[in-house]
């Protein structure tokens, strides 16, 4: 009988977990949806503006994967030659 009645609650705290997040969830979605998009900031913006900020996150994007390169057995053997050389 003592497994039953902790079955149940534990049936019942799952059950009231679920209904909890399902209604955070729909109460987080209609407040997402009563705020309107600011597509204002990106309409006042020119083309060139919106091409320069990508170009900028491009080339930031590059140097940050140019320095977490690390150099292969080859690169480090030609320099190596390189630097022997006369």
């Amino acid at each position: 009988m003592e497994r039953n009645n902790r079955n149940r609650l534990l049936l019942g705290l799952l059950l009231g977990a679920l209904m909890l997040s399902t209604a955070l969830n729909f109460f987080f979605l209609k407040q997402q949806t009563a705020q309107p998009l600011n597509y204002e900031l990106e309409a006042g913006m020119s083309a060139s503006m919106t091409e320069m900020a990508l170009l900028r996150a491009r080339a930031e994007l590059a140097e940050c994967q140019r320095q977490h390169v690390l150099p292969d057995s080859l690169t480090t053997v030609a320099r190596v030659q390189d630097d022997e050389q006369p």
